[in-house]
């Protein structure tokens, strides 16, 4: 093995490098956790946008039924009539639109259990600034004790 490589695996193995290690893991994991919130979040726009594109869809729809409830054809003898065409009408629609709520609520549900986590993290990080030790850190964020070891080392106050 040449000098180059073996001062690598040295500083690598050393109580230097592991933290450095563990230190550009936390970095990337964190830089993942924000793509993706802003990719569900770009996602989120785009299904609101299409919802009121949609919502905008149905009351040009609803406008003209209700236009034909005013103008009502002769073989329409009443109002009690046409509730049913204008039900049929909207069901489809209705249905569709549910679907679509459904979807939403499931993407807010998982954006806000990563921005949940993210403030976790952060509440830690504050914690073991202040000299708090890794069991505290679990009791008080519930992140993970492998977390609350690295953020303990890389933010205690020996770290400061």
């Amino acid at each position: 093995m040449s000098e180059i490589a073996e001062n690598l695996v040295a500083f690598y193995s050393s109580s230097t490098g592991l933290p450095f290690i563990i230190l550009l893991a936390t970095i990337a994991l964190t830089a993942a956790a924000f793509i993706t919130l802003f990719r569900q979040h770009m996602l989120l726009k785009r299904v609101i946008a299409n919802m009121a594109w949609q919502n905008e869809q149905i009351n040009k729809r609803l406008q003209a039924l209700h236009g034909v409830v005013l103008d009502r054809p002769e073989d329409v003898q009443s109002s009690e009539d046409i509730v049913p065409l204008i039900v049929r009408a909207i069901e489809p629609k209705m249905d569709s639109l549910q679907k679509q709520v459904e979807s939403i609520k499931v993407d807010l549900t998982r954006l806000s259990d990563n921005v949940s986590e993210q403030e976790q993290i952060s509440k830690a990080i504050e914690m073991a600034r202040r000299g708090a030790r890794r069991t505290e850190l679990v009791d008080a964020t519930g992140i993970s004790a492998e977390q609350a070891d690295a953020i303990v080392k890389f933010h205690g106050p020996s770290q400061v």
